[in-house]
């Protein structure tokens, strides 16, 4: 429309020109120009000017005009004369009808509007209605377009369709349906409350009374707004800002943030304190404190407070960083927060069944629990979860840093339950014999056990070789005579190997069918190794016999090897059965000599693995991808895996343990002053791929080496059991390897404490080591090892048969 026109409009009265349209067809009063359709700040004419200036104009009333949608160009009608729509421009001339119908002015402000995850899109009629409806103060938080439409009767188009929309504001939320010419029928309260029935694929939903449908595409986004009612303002944009900060990810946490932002300035002290943790910048205690104190004097108490969140169903690690700060700030008292702690433990539990994530939410409420002088409580619940708590043996064996997983909840739940039992009292002395059991490295607990009356000699021992400093032999030590006696097959299938391949165990099968490994050739071992004889290695000759005797064992044919093949044991099933041991294990002058004592271990562990048909398939040679029959004729692969379907050890374990503690969880405990270290460490350790290993063990290849390690723990208890000797046995541990005898120099010189760099070394073989140290130790201090050591050296007189077997005579003892 040209400017001179509009000017005329303005002058003749009929006010500034909002929008206009020019229609095909001519008005009798108006003469032949085609008449222009003119929304203006005062109302709705038909317009026609003259070239030389002046013109006509009809006002017209929404009752007089009506729009018909045809095929090709729709018809504006008013009284009796029917005008063309030009092509393409029906769209303009229904807003133009709508904005007139709903009686949008010009200058009416656009609605305040916060963009967030629940704000769809606005069609211009729906801004024209929003404008006309919609306070200047009030904001506009969500609108959604709904599937279900109802019938409206408009002046203009007769009967048609119109959708609802749902929407909330800070004031009030409500239905309004709108046609394409701004009829409308819309329902709004600050009373309404939204409620979802669970049905799929649409979301059904309850609203005033009024049942209506989500479309398909935003379902879900009314399922999210389930249960929405508005209390008042500062918990509506707190609810929104946990919606858009669950549901919305990154995208909308600048969203999350501003609604937050909004509920503090209008003074609500949670939203204040969740808005200073979700700055980027927080970190000024002062303003943490400040809402802290605000909220704690608007409610009378924690389980107030939970019971008001619980309203507006906030993220669980919101309510646990709450919980953390409520800690750390002296503007809560204790009595307060703990109540708190109560309520949201209750709720955190019944939200999951993963077991470390409760043993961790456990832990927390019951250091809370000491905190506050509640400790019959706390005793309660601690027992309680290790009863519950599931040790996975075959996990902790399998973890191949050689760190501890699972154990460090049992740890610490039993540290915590310590810290609360009296001193000498029996449930004292059952949590430290476990914590001993657990970490048999730990001096603290040793030296309590040690100091205990009623316990031998054995606690003490560790506890002097922990304290030594190093790990050098002891040359003044002379080693014992001692007679043995055999052990009855069920004490060695049930009580000497380890649980986890005794009859039942998990790795059973596993173990049967390593045991049909094949052997080296005989043949080319009498060629090139030195076949011991009766009069030479006397210290050698009586470890294999007591071995073999205590064992059960028939006899056995011993090998030295020399030259490339000098170093280590290895013991073969066979008729007979042989051992094979390098010759530098012998040389009283040589690196990788063995005393009498280490002699012992080593040669009993091996026999161990020959009397229980282990099958000498070694982790390093899965590691190294030793499948074909070069690797001493090891070809098992066809034969084991059938076995291992359904064998899944980890089975999710590791990674229930770190994630259990993860996130604000986490924080709650080092605020409790229990955080946890040992699973922080095996995450750092587990990230690291280990430079001379082929890369990640498949399933099948990590139980071969879990179950080689298992079997390998087995012997060294036969080890241990025949030279009583911690110090030897650790010492025979690292001095039969040649990779391992560098970093076995650094642990002469540190000692026991030095165990902890062994982490640093990427080795499968310092992996095995990290796990055979404290598990030997352990066992050492077991009552299940005192009970076994003194079977086997039991003195009494019994009747003994010799059996001549081989190139060595081994006595077999039978017990009447």
């Amino acid at each position: 429309m040209k400017q001179a026109d509009r000017d005329w409009i303005a002058a003749a009265g009929l006010g500034v020109v909002l929008e206009s349209q020019t229609l095909k067809g001519s008005v009798e009063a108006m003469g032949k120009g085609d008449p222009v359709l003119v929304l203006t700040t005062k109302g709705l004419y038909l317009v026609a000017t003259q070239a030389r200036g002046g013109g006509s104009h009809f006002a017209l009333n929404k009752r007089e005009i009506k729009l018909e949608k045809k095929m090709i160009g729709d018809v504006f009608v008013w009284q009796k004369v029917r005008l063309s729509i030009p092509t393409g421009r029906s769209a303009r001339v229904q807003l133009m009808l709508a904005r007139f119908n709903l009686g949008t002015r010009s200058g009416t402000a656009a609605p305040a509007k916060t963009p967030n995850r629940y704000l769809g899109s606005i069609s211009a009629v729906a801004d024209s209605w929003l404008r006309a409806t919609l306070a200047p103060n009030e904001t506009l938080l969500v609108w959604l377009e709904t599937g279900t439409k109802i019938t409206l009767t408009s002046p203009i188009l007769g009967k048609c369709q119109a959708p609802y929309f749902f929407f909330v504001t800070d004031h009030r939320l409500g239905l309004v349906a709108l046609s394409e010419t701004g009829d409308m029928r819309h329902k709004d309260s600050a009373a309404l409350s939204l409620s979802c029935e669970a049905t799929r694929p649409y979301a059904r939903l309850l609203l005033g009374g009024k049942r209506f449908q989500s479309t398909l595409a935003n379902a879900g986004l009314f399922r999210e707004l389930s249960d929405m009612t508005l209390l008042g303002r500062p918990e509506v944009y707190r609810s929104l800002a946990l919606l858009n900060q669950s549901h919305g990810g990154k995208s909308k946490r600048a969203a999350a943030l501003s609604f937050l932002q909004q509920a503090a300035r209008l003074g609500d002290p949670l939203a204040g304190f969740l808005a200073w943790s979700a700055e980027a910048d927080a970190g000024d205690v002062t303003v943490r404190d400040h809402w802290l104190q605000l909220l704690a004097q608007q409610q009378p108490c924690g389980t107030a407070l939970a019971a008001d969140l619980a309203r507006w169903s906030p993220d669980l690690e919101q309510q646990l960083t709450l919980l953390e700060h409520m800690l750390e700030s002296p503007a809560v008292t204790a009595e307060w927060s703990l109540s708190f702690h109560r309520a949201l433990h209750e709720q955190a539990v019944k939200a999951t069944k993963e077991p470390f994530r409760l043993a961790a939410l456990d832990l927390a409420l019951a250091a809370h629990l000491k905190r506050a002088d509640a400790a019959d409580e706390a005793k309660t619940l601690l027992e309680a979860r290790l009863a519950a708590l599931p040790m996975n043996q075959a996990a902790e064996v399998s973890a191949f840093d050689g760190a501890p997983v699972g154990r460090s909840f049992h740890l610490r739940l039993y540290e915590l339950l310590l810290s609360l039992e009296t001193p000498q009292t029996e449930p004292w002395r059952h949590c430290l014999d476990q914590l001993v059991a657990l970490d048999p490295l730990h001096e603290m607990y040793l030296a309590m056990k040690a100091a205990d009356p009623a316990t031998d000699h054995r606690f003490e021992r560790l506890l002097k070789l922990l304290r030594c400093g190093n790990l050098h032999r002891d040359t003044a030590a002379a080693e014992a005579v001692v007679t043995f006696l055999p052990l009855t097959e069920p004490q060695c299938q049930q009580q000497l190997q380890h649980p986890l391949v005794r009859q039942g165990g998990v790795l059973a099968k596993v173990q049967q069918a390593l045991a049909k490994a094949e052997t080296p050739d005989r043949g080319a071992l009498r060629n090139f190794c030195e076949r011991l004889n009766q009069e030479r290695f006397p210290e050698l000759r009586q470890a294999v016999r007591d071995a073999a005797l205590v064992l059960g064992m028939g006899g056995v044919e011993v090998y030295v090897s020399r030259g490339d093949k000098s170093i280590g044991a290895r013991g073969f099933e066979g008729s007979p059965p042989f051992l094979l041991l390098g010759g530098d294990h012998l040389d009283r002058n040589g690196d990788y000599y063995l005393s009498p004592a280490e002699l012992r271990f080593v040669i009993a562990a091996e026999m161990a693995h020959i009397r229980f048909r282990h099958g000498r398939f070694r982790p390093a040679d899965v590691w190294a991808g030793a499948w074909d029959k070069g690797r001493g004729g090891l070809d098992i692969l066809l034969s084991v895996v059938p076995l291992l379907k359904g064998v899944s050890l980890l089975s999710g374990f590791a990674k229930a343990v770190s994630g259990a503690q993860a996130g604000a969880l986490g924080k709650v405990l080092d605020a409790l002053g229990i955080a946890e270290t040992a699973v922080s460490k095996w995450q750092d350790m587990s990230r690291r791929e280990p430079s001379n290993l082929s890369g990640n063990l498949s399933m099948e290849n990590e139980t071969l080496v879990t179950t080689q390690r298992v079997l390998q723990l087995t012997a060294d208890r036969v080890g241990l059991l025949l030279c009583d000797d911690p110090l030897a046995a650790l010492r025979g541990v690292f001095l039969v390897h040649s990779n391992l005898r560098e970093t076995f120099r650094r642990l002469e010189d540190d000692g026991l404490q030095g165990l902890q760099h062994l982490g640093e070394v990427e080795s499968a073989a310092f992996a095995d080591a990290l796990q055979r140290v404290p598990a030997l130790l352990s066992f050492y201090l077991s009552p299940e090892y005192a009970a076994l050591r003194a079977e086997v050296t039991e003195r009494e007189a019994l009747e003994a048969r010799v059996i001549e077997a081989g190139p060595i005579a081994v006595p077999r003892l039978t017990r009447g």
